[in-house]
């Protein structure tokens, strides 16, 4: 697994926690609540650790890391896979630029940040607190007891899924009272379990400026990812032809002015996808619907049905998914006053796109 792939973990991350006490008689809530309050906070420090990842109890992944992070948004990641000995992956960033590598590679990716500061841009750290603030209505918060762990005097504190079907599942954090980090933390997804536990930690330190400086041999060339992987815009009928096949859209698309996009993925992910967005009549975005063939070995945790057909239903980031005809389809709701129902009520009106043409 690279480093890309570890960042999707939730508990890969690091969660500084600001607050005024450090007794262990504060409530779930007042703990979250200086976790939300600490988002501006900016922070320096160098961290060591250990990540592993379960599955069946099974251990699949073991990986080593060290991170720098500056308060003016230089940081630097080395990642160890120990299953594979000890073999490095490396990401930089400038705060304008990511550029990752993976030891023995003859790339290395580069994404530019600009206009991507929500997401790309935010620290591992701000990363969790945006899950925490969606995690209040769907996990139930509770403070096991005192732990020592490696080294650091912590609280325990445990956050159960109120559904079982919730994509982040149970987690349990390790948190230092004095400095409100998070020294180790614990996720449980159906039978996926992952693990992080820092071993060594300095707050405010004096970095080796090397340590920000991108490091790369020089027969490696650096791609743009998405030089590698582009993003193509056209009509649904063009969408139709990168597909290869018509596809299910919402009832009342306009096949001339509806604009789809799609991405042609190679190597571990090989798939084209298409995507179209629908916008509502106050101008905010309501729903993505995506498409692409149906995966061979990723199964739905069938939750529900849509147009006669088991589906999934993610809470967590509103996202809808089914299999119909030899296609995966997705609706992630993006608009804060729709609710599933409403969803589920427009998917049983769904035209295939080749017949829209004969509509209008």
């Amino acid at each position: 697994m690279n480093l890309n792939q570890w960042l999707l973990i939730p508990v890969t991350a690091v969660l500084l926690l600001t607050g005024c006490t450090n007794k262990l008689s504060a409530t779930p809530e007042e703990i979250i609540g200086h976790v939300m309050q600490s988002e501006e906070q900016k922070l320096s420090y160098i961290g060591e650790g250990e990540m592993k990842l379960y599955m069946n109890d099974e251990m699949t992944e073991n990986m080593a890391f060290e991170e720098y992070v500056h308060a003016d948004g230089r940081r630097a990641i080395v990642m160890s896979d120990l299953n594979k000995d000890g073999r490095k992956s490396f990401t930089w960033n400038d705060g304008k630029q990511v550029i990752s590598y993976e030891e023995g590679s003859d790339k290395a990716h580069a994404i530019d940040m600009a206009g991507l500061e929500g997401l790309g841009g935010q620290t591992q750290r701000e990363q969790l607190l945006h899950m925490l603030e969606r995690l209040k209505e769907t996990h139930t918060y509770q403070i096991v007891g005192e732990e020592k762990v490696a080294g650091f005097a912590t609280h325990h504190l445990k956050v159960t899924a109120n559904d079982t079907g919730s994509l982040f599942g149970d987690m349990e954090f390790w948190v230092d009272p004095k400095s409100w980090f998070v020294v180790k933390a614990i996720s449980q997804t159906g039978d996926v379990r992952s693990e992080t536990v820092y071993t060594k930690l300095e707050m405010e330190p004096k970095f080796d400026e090397s340590v920000f400086v991108v490091d790369l041999p020089e027969h490696v060339v650096v791609t743009p990812l998405g030089d590698e992987f582009p993003t193509y815009t056209g009509t649904l009928a063009e969408a139709e032809a990168a597909l290869g096949r018509p596809f299910l859209v919402l009832e009342g698309t306009d096949a001339e002015s509806a604009i789809a996009e799609w991405h042609v993925y190679d190597g571990a992910l090989t798939r084209t996808e298409v995507s179209i967005s629908y916008i509502g009549e106050d101008g905010i975005p309501e729903l993505t619907l995506t498409v692409f063939p149906t995966p061979e070995d990723a199964k739905l945790d069938n939750q529900q049905l849509v147009r006669g057909h088991q589906a999934e239903y993610m809470d967590v980031i509103r996202n809808l998914s089914w299999d119909e005809d030899g296609l995966r389809y997705g609706i992630l709701i993006d608009h804060p006053d729709l609710t599933l129902e409403d969803v589920l009520e427009r998917t049983e009106s769904m035209v295939l796109s080749d017949t829209l043409a004969n509509e209008q």
